[in-house]
């Protein structure tokens, strides 16, 4: 729709061009509350006739063709309007489902692996002499888990850690990070 001040400057021209027939007064009684425009009709004219008028010679009211085919249960349908916002509204409900789903499963995996690390650094020194007495990576992956209660993905996070994160400021971030997830 255009403007408000170009909608009542066409309405004004199609009553002075005899367009329009049967308003007497054009007001703009627009302030900061709303958008407000006052036709005063003449007397004897019908209101109906004018709005009609109205709704013909002006941008007040305006049609366009929408193509309602959407997918219902795997197939095509053509639907009204009611019945494609319902639709809709319950695909991005699923949609919305999915993600936050999605989202609290990588949460949980991460948190799962923050947990492993946080136990590996409590027990730096142990971890550190477990791994190095191990022959190959899979033994040590088994001493981890079995010492230490961690799960196959929190022995091998732990074993892919490098000595620098070992740092008492990498276990604060670690900690901040789980408490982080947990709240998630």
């Amino acid at each position: 729709m255009e403007s408000q001040a170009a909608l009542v400057e066409q309405i004004a021209e199609l009553v002075e061009n005899s367009v329009i027939t049967g308003i007497s007064d054009i007001r703009d009684e627009s302030d900061r509350s709303g958008m407000r425009v006052v036709l005063e009709v003449k007397r004897g004219s019908p209101a109906n006739l004018v709005t009609n008028q109205l709704l013909k010679h002006t941008a007040l009211q305006s049609r366009f063709s929408c193509n309602m085919v959407a997918l219902v249960d795997g197939l095509p349908q053509t639907l009204n309007l009611k019945q494609f916002l319902s639709h809709f509204l319950n695909f991005r409900c699923i949609v919305v489902e999915r993600r936050a789903k999605f989202e609290l499963e990588k949460a949980n995996k991460r948190l799962h692996l923050v947990d492993g690390y946080l136990t590996a650094m409590s027990n730096v020194d142990q971890v550190v002499k477990t791994i190095r007495a191990a022959v190959d990576a899979a033994t040590a992956s088994e001493s981890l888990q079995t010492q230490f209660g961690l799960s196959k993905e929190q022995a091998e996070g732990v074993l892919g850690l490098t000595l620098r994160r070992l740092t008492s400021l990498e276990s604060n971030k670690l900690t901040e990070e789980q408490t982080t997830l947990k709240a998630r």
